[in-house]
């Protein structure tokens, strides 16, 4: 993805969740969209602190995960080989979690099918 970015000539690097090479409150929103419910519940309060970091003060934050279960690890009922890790939440642990870093605006869920995980979708505004 970062090599087609530079051949439209934006500006594009690799960096990991756990240390973003931004100044603080570099930006207006951060929208991270299924990628966080791969970080070892351990290190999420790290993650969110990265990134209310380099949010501008009243910046936009989304978030969306799947969860409304408790794993952390090698999930067996995922369909992609090799199985992937997630760390997914209970709905109220997620808010409780996110509302140590931001101030929530909106928390709501989409169902996924009987016995999957829903979607967790939040805004903080």
């Amino acid at each position: 993805m970062v090599r087609l970015c530079k051949q439209k000539g934006l500006r594009a690097r690799v960096m990991d969740f756990y240390h973003l090479d931004f100044a603080d409150r570099s930006f207006d929103a951060v929208y991270a969209m299924n990628c966080l419910l791969h970080v070892p519940k351990a290190q999420l309060p790290g993650v969110l602190a990265e990134i209310k970091r380099v949010l501008k003060p009243g910046g936009l934050f989304y978030l969306g995960l799947y969860g409304g279960m408790s794993t952390d690890g090698i999930w067996e009922q995922d369909t992609f080989e090799p199985k992937r890790y997630f760390a997914m939440y209970p709905d109220e642990d997620i808010q409780w979690i996110i509302q140590i870093y931001f101030q929530m605006e909106n928390f709501h869920t989409r169902d996924s099918g009987e016995g999957s995980p829903h979607f967790q979708g939040m805004t903080r505004l």
